[in-house]
């Protein structure tokens, strides 16, 4: 099979940011803008959009709720307004610190972060395999590794997701074509998804998250751990008796 390359010039790319509004997607979306990068904004807040796109010509927008059928026909418009996109990254998703276990919470995490998810990356991954070309990137997490006690359908939402982006990249591999699958995996992150920060250790604010995203997303790696000191952590995280993980989870509860 022959290879295919992206006909834009390596200096401007076309990137869609999926949960552009908040956290670490409006902080990616900000530096790909002031890179001078043609940036495509979606997510469901339409007055944050507009705030952000503030009539600059190399930006467009579209509201999208990723639980939405409709979610794939506008992404799909969004990318034919910007004629054409190299790098899509999801960085959509909810999570809640939920003691109580509140199914209502358990469930719409579920929801959103496994069937709304995996029909954007579906959607995402078949667009570019057709395109023959691109990057594909979501943000999972470390709560990806183990079973986190006060969130477990978050954790187990990241695991779902990491899981599926490693499938993914195996079917890559099989096509031969110049398509990349990144897992970013952030460690604690100063954003409403964490209350109480103060109580975890090596928390990093969005800015410090985002541009190390960037920054890595360059290398094209299939996984990404943000702060690099989680990496060396993970064999560690790994092995550990699942008694131990218990009691340290704990002391955070």
């Amino acid at each position: 099979m022959s290879k295919k390359t992206s006909p834009i010039a390596t200096s401007q790319r076309r990137i869609i940011i999926i949960g552009a509004t908040s956290g670490i997607g409006r902080e990616v979306a900000q530096i790909y803008i002031a890179q001078g990068h043609i940036v495509g904004l979606a997510a469901r807040h339409t007055n944050i959009l507009s705030e952000i796109q503030n009539n600059r010509k190399n930006i467009f927008t579209a509201t999208i709720d990723i639980c939405s059928h409709d979610a794939p026909e506008k992404l799909e418009h969004l990318i034919k307004q910007m004629g054409g996109i190299d790098l899509i990254i999801h960085s959509s998703g909810i999570g809640y610190i939920n003691p109580q276990l509140d199914p209502a919470s358990e469930l719409e995490t579920i929801d959103t972060n496994v069937k709304g998810w995996t029909a954007i990356i579906d959607w995402a991954f078949l667009y570019l395999l057709k395109q023959g070309y691109g990057h594909l990137v979501a943000i999972t997490s470390i709560a990806s590794l183990r079973g986190l006690a006060p969130a477990p359908a978050y954790s187990a939402s990241k695991a779902y997701q990491a899981h599926y982006l490693e499938a993914l990249q195996q079917r890559v591999v099989k096509t031969g074509l110049p398509i990349t699958i990144t897992n970013i995996r952030p460690g604690f992150i100063r954003t409403p998804l964490l209350p109480n920060p103060d109580k975890f250790f090596w928390v990093i604010d969005t800015y410090k998250a985002a541009h190390a995203i960037v920054k890595a997303l360059k290398q094209r790696r299939p996984i990404v751990t943000i702060p690099y000191r989680w990496r060396l952590m993970i064999p560690f995280i790994n092995l550990m008796p699942n008694n131990i993980i218990a009691h340290l989870i704990a002391r955070k509860i």
